[in-house]
């Protein structure tokens, strides 16, 4: 990978919200999966399709959003809400 590529302030500011979105999705769900199975009593895999329509909504309204306005406000949406 070409490291000039991180000269650039807008590929810099992409990297680092997607590494941070990563991360607090990553904690979230990892926290979401324990509580459904050890607080509720959910089987695990009851716990990995209770929190599929979060995915999948997300997944479906993104493209449209970032296709509408740009791709700044929900990137700064995403992580003011998951912050």
């Amino acid at each position: 990978m070409d490291l000039r590529l991180f000269a650039d302030r807008g590929s810099r500011s992409g990297t680092a919200s997607v590494t941070l979105q990563f991360c607090i999705c990553f904690g979230t769900f990892l926290l979401m999966v324990q509580f459904l199975q050890l607080i509720l009593g959910y089987r695990p895999i009851v716990s990995a399709l209770a929190m599929a329509p979060m995915m999948v909504a997300v997944s479906a309204v993104a493209p449209r959003l970032a296709e509408r306005v740009g791709s700044r406000l929900p990137i700064a949406g995403g992580l003011v809400t998951s912050g």
